[in-house]
C-alpha cells in the first residue's frame, strides 16, 4: 500500500535511489557548473535555444540528454535543473519546463527519450516540489506524465516512484484527480488485477488499485467520479474477450476496497452479460430457423426431383450452387460470432462465480456483508433479468449463490412468491416469475423438502380457489381462454415440478403431500383443461409419471384434445381438400401453404407457448460456469435413471411410455395429406422445442 506523508519530502527514500552500475542517459558533466549564457569555449557548456511562446526572447537550459552513467551525478543534474526551471517560472519563463516536457512527451523509441530510471528520478524530484506544479504553464508537463506509456509494466522502483508522485500530485493539487482516475482506468480493460504469479509483476492493475486506494481514504468525496468513470469505460459489447474479462475482473477488486458502489458496479455487469447473452440467444435461435427450413426445402427439393426427374435445367443448378456457398459462408460467420459470444459470457460468468463466492459464506453472512451483496443480486435479478425476454445463462449466477445456505433459498423463494402474486406487477412478469419458480424448485439440487412442500401447497390452494371462484367464466362467450393464462402458468408449474420432485412429494407408499394426487385428477377435469393449453412435452411427460406413480391416467384427455384439434384443422378450408391446378406448382406457394396450414392448426395453443413454454434452468450450455454449479443443478437424467430403476418391471410404465412416445405417429394419420402431414410432424417438434429446449435434457417424446 502507498504511504504519503502531508509533510513533503527534501530526499526520496532509499529504495527508490538506482544502482550505481546501472547506466543512465545524463548529462556528460563531471561536476555541477552554474548556468549562464556565456559562450566561453573553455566551460564545455552546451545550451539550447528554446522559443518562448508568450515573447521572442532567447532562453537556455541544459541539454537533458540522459547519458551519465553515475545516479548520484544524475541525480544533482536534474535536481539543479528543476530548481532553475521553477525559478524562471516565477519570472513567468517557461522554456526550461516545456523543455523537460517535450523531453517526456517524446516517444518511448526515440533515443533522446528519458529512459524510466531516469524519468522515476525525476518523478521522485517532482514530488518535493508539487506545490510549484500548481501552475497553467505545469499542466502539460503533469499531463505528459500521466500518458507514460507501458509505466504499469516496469521494474517496482519505477512503479513505486510513479504512483507515489500521482498520490502526492492528488493531495497537494486535489484538482489533477479526475483526470488521474480516467487514465487509470482506461488501463483496467488491458491488464489483470493483480499478478498471476509471483515472478509475473508486470502488465497487471495492482499500482492501479493502490492509486485509487489511496485515494478515496484521502478524498472521500471522490467516489463518484471513481465510479462514472467505471461506468463510463465500461469495454462494448463487440470488444474481445480479453478486454471485457479483464475489466470485470479489475471491478470486482474495486469492489472489495470501495463496498459502496458494488450495487452500481455489479449493476453495470450484469447488464452487460444480459446484452450478450440476449444476443447469443438470438443468434442461436436464428440456426434454429436455418435448420427447421433446410429440413422443408429438402423435402420441396425430393418432391420436385420426383415430379421433373426427367428435366435438368443447368442454370437452376448453378442458382442453387451459389446460394448455398452464400448460405454456407452466413452460417460460418454465424457460427463463430456464436462462440465468442458464448467464450466471452462464460468466462465473465466464471469470474463473477468464483469472485462473489467467499461473500457468502456464514462468516460474511453473519457480518452482514454478504446479505448486502445478495439483496443486490435479488435487486437486478428483477429489474434486469425478469424484465428480460428469455434470457438462458446469466440468471444461473443467482441461482448458484442463492443455494449456498438454506435462508437465501427461502429468500429467493419467497421474492418470486411476492412477484407471482402482486397485482401491481405487470402480466408478463408475474408470469415470469412463475417459469422461475418452477424451474429453480425442480433443477435446484439444496432445495428442501419443507421448502418444496411449502411452495407446492401455497401454489395448490391457490389453484383450488381459482378454479372455485372463475371456473363457471369458462364457455358463456364473454372472452378466450387467455384470460386465464396465470392459472395455465401456475398449473404447468405444479406439473413440471412434479416430473422431477415426485419422490420428494410422496409422503408414504399410497399417500401424497399436499394431497396432490387428487388435487391433479380434480385439475386435469375442469373446464378449463389445463393439458390441452399447457405446453405439450411438459403435458406428454407429466402423463407419463403420473401413470407410472398411479396419480393420474391423463393420455385419453390429450388425444381427445388433439382429435378435437385435427377435426378442426380438417374442416379448416387448406391444402389437402384443395387439388393441385398442375404438376408445376411453385416450391414456394407449396411452402407457403404448409407453414399457413400449420399455423391454422397450432394457433390455439401457440398464444400460450409463447406465454409459458419458458424453463430459465434448462442445462446451461457454457462449460466453464456450468463446471462450477453443477454440484447445486439436477439433471433430468437423473430423475430418469432413478424411475427407470424403481419401476424397469412395471408393464403400466413400459405402456404409458411406449404411448406418449407413438402418440405423435399415431395422432398424425388422421390428415391423409402426406405433405401436409411431415409438416405437422415438424411443426409438433417445433411447439414442443419453443422455448423448452432440453426442458428435459433428453426426453424419449421425439
Amino acid at each position: 500500500m502507498i504511504t504519503v506523508t502531508s509533510k513533503q519530502r527534501k530526499d526520496p527514500p532509499s529504495s527508490l535511489l538506482m544502482n550505481k552500475n546501472q547506466n543512465f542517459n545524463t548529462s556528460n558533466q563531471k561536476k555541477k557548473r552554474p548556468l549562464s549564457d556565456s559562450n566561453d569555449e573553455k566551460s564545455k557548456k552546451k545550451v539550447r535555444i528554446v522559443e518562448n511562446k508568450h515573447n521572442t526572447e532567447k532562453s537556455t537550459s541544459p541539454v537533458l540528454d540522459d547519458k551519465n552513467g553515475n545516479p548520484e551525478v544524475s541525480r544533482k543534474v536534474y535536481q539543479t535543473y528543476l530548481k532553475n526551471a521553477f525559478d524562471a517560472l516565477d519570472k513567468n519563463d517557461a522554456s526550461f519546463i516545456q523543455n523537460m516536457t517535450n523531453k517526456l512527451s517524446l516517444p518511448r523509441t526515440s533515443p533522446e527519450s528519458l529512459s524510466y530510471a531516469t524519468m522515476g528520478l525525476v518523478l521522485d524530484l517532482l514530488s518535493n516540489r508539487v506545490s510549484q506544479l500548481d501552475s497553467p504553464h505545469c499542466n502539460s508537463l503533469i499531463l505528459a506524465i500521466l500518458r507514460t506509456p507501458n509505466w504499469s509494466k516496469q521494474e517496482e522502483s519505477f512503479l513505486t516512484s510513479y504512483v507515489t508522485f500521482l498520490s502526492v500530485l492528488t493531495s497537494g493539487i486535489p484538482k489533477w484527480h479526475k483526470e488521474i482516475v480516467n487514465v487509470l482506468i482506461s488501463d483496467f480493460s488491458r491488464m489483470a488485477p493483480s499478478p498471476k504469479t509471483a515472478t509475473d509483476l508486470g502488465n497487471n492493475a495492482k499500482p492501479h488499485h493502490e492509486y485509487l486506494q489511496y485515494l478515496l481514504r484521502i478524498i472521500p468525496t471522490s467516489l463518484n467520479v471513481v465510479l462514472k468513470s467505471l461506468v463510463r469505460s465500461f469495454p462494448g459489447k463487440y470488444c474481445t474477450k480479453n478486454d471485457a474479462v479483464n475489466y470485470v475482473s479489475n471491478l470486482l477488486a474495486v469492489m472489495a476496497y470501495a463496498p459502496e458502489i458494488r450495487f452500481q458496479l455489479l449493476t453495470a455487469i450484469f447488464e452487460y452479460c444480459v446484452k450478450l447473452d440476449v444476443e447469443l440467444k438470438n443468434n442461436l435461435d436464428e440456426v434454429d430457423e436455418d435448420v427447421e427450413e433446410e429440413d422443408i426445402d429438402d423435402n420441396d427439393d425430393e418432391e420436385e426431383e420426383e415430379e421433373d426427374d426427367d428435366d435438368d435445367d443447368e442454370d437452376d443448378e448453378e442458382e442453387d450452387d451459389d446460394d448455398d456457398e452464400e448460405h454456407e459462408e452466413y452460417n460460418a460467420d454465424l457460427t463463430i460470432n456464436i462462440n465468442e459470444l458464448s467464450e466471452k459470457l462464460d468466462r465473465i460468468m466464471e469470474k463473477l462465480l468464483i469472485g462473489l463466492q467467499s461473500l457468502f459464506t456464514v462468516e460474511n453472512l453473519n457480518s452482514g456483508d454478504g446479505i448486502t451483496v445478495y439483496r443486490s443480486l435479488i435487486s437486478i435479478f428483477k429489474s434486469y433479468i425478469l424484465s428480460t425476454s428469455n434470457t438462458k445463462s446469466v440468471q444461473f449466477i443467482l441461482f448458484h449463490f442463492s443455494q449456498q445456505q438454506p435462508e437465501l433459498i427461502d429468500a429467493f423463494l419467497v421474492s418470486l412468491i411476492d412477484i407471482t402474486f402482486d397485482f401491481s406487477e405487470s402480466l408478463e412478469q408475474r408470469i415470469k416469475a412463475v417459469q422461475y419458480l418452477s424451474s429453480y424448485l425442480s433443477r435446484a439440487k439444496q432445495v428442501s423438502k419443507n421448502q418444496l412442500i411449502f411452495v407446492v401447497s401455497y401454489l395448490v390452494n391457490w389453484l383450488e380457489k381459482y378454479v372455485d371462484e372463475r371456473e363457471c367464466e369458462v364457455g358463456n362467450g364473454s372472452g378466450g381462454m387467455e384470460r386465464f393464462k396465470m392459472f395455465y402458468a401456475i398449473l404447468q408449474c405444479l406439473l413440471y415440478i412434479f416430473c422431477f420432485r415426485h419422490e420428494q412429494l410422496r409422503k408414504s407408499v399410497a399417500e401424497w403431500e399436499c394431497n396432490i394426487n387428487k388435487f391433479f385428477q380434480k385439475m386435469i377435469l375442469t373446464k378449463f383443461n389445463p393439458l390441452k393449453f399447457c405446453n405439450e412435452t411438459v403435458a406428454l411427460m407429466f402423463a407419463k409419471i403420473a401413470h407410472q406413480e398411479d396419480v393420474a391416467y391423463c393420455f385419453s384427455i390429450i388425444e381427445h384434445n388433439r382429435r378435437d384439434q385435427f377435426n378442426s384443422y380438417s374442416k379448416t378450408p387448406g391444402k389437402h381438400d384443395q387439388k393441385s391446378p398442375s404438376s408445376s406448382s411453385s416450391s414456394s406457394s407449396k411452402k407457403a401453404s404448409i407453414i399457413n396450414d400449420s399455423r391454422i392448426l397450432f394457433f390455439s395453443k401457440q398464444e400460450f407457448l409463447d406465454l409459458v413454454a419458458y424453463f430459465p434452468f434448462d442445462p446451461l450450455i457454457l462449460k466453464r460456469s456450468k463446471a462450477l454449479i453443477q454440484g447445486n443443478y439436477i439433471e433430468w437424467s437423473d430423475i430418469q435413471s432413478d424411475d427407470q430403476d424403481s419401476d424397469s418391471n412395471s408393464d403400466d410404465y413400459d405402456d404409458g411410455s411406449t404411448y406418449a412416445r407413438e402418440f405423435v405417429r399415431k395422432n398424425s394419420s388422421v390428415v391423409a395429406d402426406a405433405d401436409v402431414r411431415d409438416q405437422i410432424r415438424k411443426q409438433l417438434k417445433s411447439v414442443r422445442s419453443t422455448g423448452a429446449d432440453d426442458v428435459f435434457d433428453d426426453t424419449e417424446l421425439e
